[in-house]
């Protein structure tokens, strides 16, 4: 492992020479900080705080001489790898019980997989004229949103937990009905997240929510492979 990092860490290193602000050195660090993840946290976060530093510029300066691609596109690279950075930082900062951080990258994930979710852009297919893409972007989104749940229900903001189990769990409805979607392994992790909230808030689960996600599942375990 070690000496696996240090052959990984000659190749951050070119690259903070070479090319500083590149997209490519911000998958470094996105790729560094999930090998430290569990081993040291305080090193995965500074990774973090690199490759956030880089998405953000070119999400900004889409429209610069930062990326050789075309605009609509490079933005819409940026913005999904920023996405992905504020994501898992918020689900490290979850694990480590730093609720108020968790809470404030998860939700900024959660704003941007939504605008990738409801995006038109002019240089590329929309998610709905591409269902694998919309698919993918839709599991991504409930992830954040799952992220958003656990850091609300942490700092003891049951209410604002379920708004957004009830939120994860309403798009997660059509998935219910394909256990080929990307999303459909987040059913039951969600459903359960949702009810152990309820029991917290001293509440009982709506029925009117659970019901077609439980119908689905239990039609899709029925199902042969």
């Amino acid at each position: 492992m070690s000496e696996n990092f240090a052959q990984f860490q000659d190749r951050i290193n070119y690259l903070e020479a070479t090319d500083p602000v590149s997209m490519a050195l911000g998958t470094l660090y996105l790729e560094g900080a999930s090998i430290l993840d569990t081993q040291d946290r305080q090193g995965a976060l500074h990774f973090y705080d690199r490759a956030e530093d880089i998405f953000r510029k070119h999400q900004q300066g889409g429209n610069s001489a930062l990326s050789g691609e075309q605009p609509p596109l490079h933005s819409r690279h940026a913005k999904s790898a920023l996405a992905l950075c504020l994501n898992n930082r918020a689900a490290l900062l979850v694990d480590m019980a730093q609720w108020d951080a968790a809470r404030r990258a998860a939700s900024e994930a959660v704003t941007l997989r939504r605008d990738l979710l409801n995006a038109d852009w002019s240089q590329s297919k929309t998610p709905v004229q591409d269902p694998a893409l919309y698919k993918s972007l839709r599991a991504d989104l409930v992830y954040s949103l799952g992220a958003l749940a656990r850091a609300h229900a942490g700092e003891g903001n049951f209410p604002a937990a379920l708004a957004t189990c009830h939120d994860a769990l309403m798009l997660l409805r059509p998935v219910a009905d394909d256990k080929t979607d990307p999303a459909f392994g987040l059913l039951g992790k969600m459903t359960a997240f949702y009810s152990q909230v309820c029991a917290l808030a001293g509440q009982k689960p709506d029925p009117a929510l659970l019901f077609p996600l439980l119908q689905g599942l239990a039609a899709q375990k029925r199902t042969p492979e």
